[in-house]
């Protein structure tokens, strides 16, 4: 994939090839489509497909050098058409930038369209432009800082011609963004991303984590260049802050009402514990007469239901940056049309990838190429506000997404089962600047670590240092690719998360886990014990619940587990039970009987199902078994006691024929209907 490809006459090579000289020093030379070193791969017979698979499929963003001469070349020709089609495609036709060699006419640009004059600007200066529309970056030309400036800073050679605009004004969007920057008297659309408490957390700090996927929306929606003032809202950093202090902790929760009167829309992040304590502050907000949104995994599959709660204006399926960017950039617009309030139900905003209230009008979910960069003034900002609560430690993102299709996951639903990846390049970067900031534990995010070949290369990059790592992995994987544990260990990887759900292959085909039959069951007790070797812990997840569980397969999963956990191996051990993740409004779990639809509870560590025809006695060896591993673990730190599961306990042991499979909407108290 390259970042930017370059179409251009031959006539010209002389300053494009200045051009890209200076832009190589910027970004490397292989994310660079430059014809002239790439002369083996174009001198095929099928060079018109080649070309248009680069222009199309391969390019991040497509810079064309326009002049009389590219009107009249035929390969020219060729890549313009490529190019006029991203432009007829709305989002596809901000992958385009243009720039001007000479004023004459070609075929299928308009004087409307934005362009970089390169008579006026140096191959340095426009380099310098593309690799700020790369990194999303807005820089203003100084002829529009007023007009009276604008005479005195520019000699007749260097006047801005009619249509020559910022770098990144080349379509509608950033078009507005040009005039919001000229006339600085434009009211800023004030934004506030929400993350939730859960009900029932886990871990005593109520789950406590930075939120990563607001502070990327955040630090993107700072550089498209429009006047957003973009707030986080973090209940879960508020009741850290507030600890042990019971009073501090109810403050927290009557803060919220107080604190959305500043804000134009609110937007929360949705996994399905966090759904009701999100509806509640959807509510807060549309008494105030907010503009409302919701997106993240539960949004990626649940449109409907949440839109037809009757507070949520909007809901941004999947990882959807794009949609989300032209969405408020439209509620800005209204803002300074003063017909923000007009934005309900009744009349709401229609924009690809964006579901409303008119709910035939969502046309399909926009998926990304890559992952936003987390910028280093973000980090600044997050290390101010988390840096005491966070121990030298910050998860990091290199991919997001899942190509599996396990039953319980919902990361795959939220990603298309696509994987999204940062440039490794970025990632080391960010992990070098943010260990000069004191942080020296990285934990990577990734579904799935070794799913893309190339991250190994991030680890390498740190060998010797002293910084550890924390990572995402599959046994099989790692098997069949033979990873070294003791390689690892030297590249400072410190601990493993394996989902192995169970030791039996049988019951982990029965959730489509997707891995091939292994059922060398001492194998794997061997490995998981050789993490001790390296001092590397191994971090391993089950799940109970599933079909296909009797009494034998407890006492088998409670043996592997004794002779995983002694004296020596150590493991962290994480039970989860059976979650199923509703989908268009419904549980699709054909085989499991709902005993809850309380959302509050589906964090994955709650009893909310069980497979139909069990009886009572099975239902209460399989709480005896859980009750067992986490005392013979001591992981009480990871799981919940009994103690603090009495109440769905009885409702999961009492439960005979199960819920319907719909979903319900929470009363005004937070408890379900």
């Amino acid at each position: 994939m390259f970042d930017v490809a370059v179409s251009f006459p031959g006539e010209h090579r002389t300053y494009v090839e200045a051009v890209i000289n200076a832009l190589s020093d910027k970004i490397k030379n292989e994310k660079i489509f430059y014809n002239g070193w790439y002369t083996p791969l174009l001198a095929g017979l099928d060079l018109d497909t080649v070309l248009q698979k680069i222009y199309r499929y391969r390019s991040n963003l497509i810079v064309a050098f326009l002049c009389g001469e590219y009107q009249e070349k035929e390969w020219c020709g060729l890549e313009a058409r490529s190019i006029r089609a991203l432009i007829k495609d709305k989002d596809l036709r901000k992958k385009i930038m243009l720039v001007r060699l000479d004023d004459k006419e070609v075929d299928g640009f308009f004087d409307i369209d934005g362009w970089i004059n390169a008579k006026t600007n140096s191959p340095k200066e426009v380099a310098e432009f593309i690799h700020q529309r790369l990194n999303g970056e807005i820089i203003f030309p100084v002829s529009i800082k007023n007009d009276t400036e604008s005479q005195q800073d520019h000699t007749d050679s260097r006047k801005t011609q009619p249509n020559e605009v910022s770098p990144l004004s080349v379509n509608r969007i950033d078009k507005l963004a040009y005039f919001t920057e000229r006339f600085p008297q434009l009211a800023k659309l004030k934004i506030l991303l929400v993350k939730t408490s859960i009900k029932y957390p886990v871990k005593d700090d109520g789950d406590f984590g930075i939120p990563l996927g607001l502070w990327m929306l955040k630090g993107h929606l700072g550089t498209i260049g429009y006047k957003f003032d973009v707030s986080i809202y973090d209940e879960r950093l508020l009741l850290k802050i507030a600890g042990n202090d019971e009073t501090e902790k109810k403050k927290v929760f009557t803060k919220f009402e107080n604190y959305v009167k500043d804000y134009d829309v609110i937007g929360v992040s949705l996994s399905t514990s966090e759904v009701f304590p999100a509806i509640e502050k959807f509510r807060i907000a549309k008494k105030l007469g907010k503009i409302t949104l919701a997106g993240g995994i539960f949004a990626a599959s649940n449109e409907e239901f949440l839109l037809k709660s009757g507070v949520i204006d909007y809901v941004i399926s999947g990882v959807s940056t794009v949609p989300l960017s032209e969405l408020l950039a439209r509620l800005y617009r209204a803002k300074q049309e003063e017909t923000l309030s007009e934005l309900t139900k009744q009349r709401p905003l229609t924009i690809r990838g964006v579901a409303t209230g008119n709910f035939n009008a969502f046309e399909s979910t926009w998926c990304p190429s890559q992952l936003p960069t987390m910028r280093k003034g973000l980090w600044i900002e997050i290390l101010k506000q988390y840096g005491k609560y966070i121990d030298k430690k910050v998860d990091i993102y290199t991919a997001r997404g899942c190509i599996g299709n396990c039953m319980f996951c919902s990361v795959q639903r939220e990603s298309r089962q696509e994987v999204y990846q940062k440039d490794c390049e970025e990632v080391i970067n960010e992990i070098n600047f943010l260990n000069e900031k004191g942080i020296n534990y990285f934990s990577f995010k990734d579904e799935n670590f070794f799913s893309l070949p190339n991250r190994k290369e991030i680890l390498e990059k740190f060998k010797g240092k002293n910084i550890k790592f924390k990572i995402r992995a599959r046994y099989d994987q790692m098997i069949d690719n033979k990873i070294s544990l003791q390689e690892l260990q030297s590249c400072g990887v410190v601990e493993i998360q394996y989902g192995l759900e169970s030791p039996d292959w049988y019951i982990r085909k029965n959730v489509d886990k997707g891995d091939e039959d292994k059922s060398d069951r001492t194998a794997l007790i061997d490995f998981i014990r050789s993490h001790s070797d390296y001092d590397i812990k191994a971090n391993c997840s089950f799940i109970l619940g599933i079909d296909g569980e009797d009494k034998q397969y407890y006492d088998n999963l409670l043996d592997f587990i004794q002779k995983i956990y002694d004296g020596k191996s150590q493991p962290k051990i994480y039970i989860n039970f059976l979650t199923p993740h509703p989908y268009n409004s419904k549980f699709e779990l054909p085989k499991y009987a709902l005993v809850t639809k309380d959302l509050n509870y589906f964090t994955h560590k709650h009893p909310v199902c069980f497979v139909k025809g069990k009886k009572l006695t099975q239902k209460l060896q399989m709480l005896d078994v859980y009750d067992k591993i986490i005392k013979h673990t001591c992981s009480e730190k990871y799981n919940l006691t009994a103690d603090k599961m009495v109440a769905l306990r009885k409702i999961f042991l009492n439960e005979d024929q199960g819920l319907t499979d719909d979903l319900e909407y929470p009363k005004t108290d937070g408890a379900v209907i």
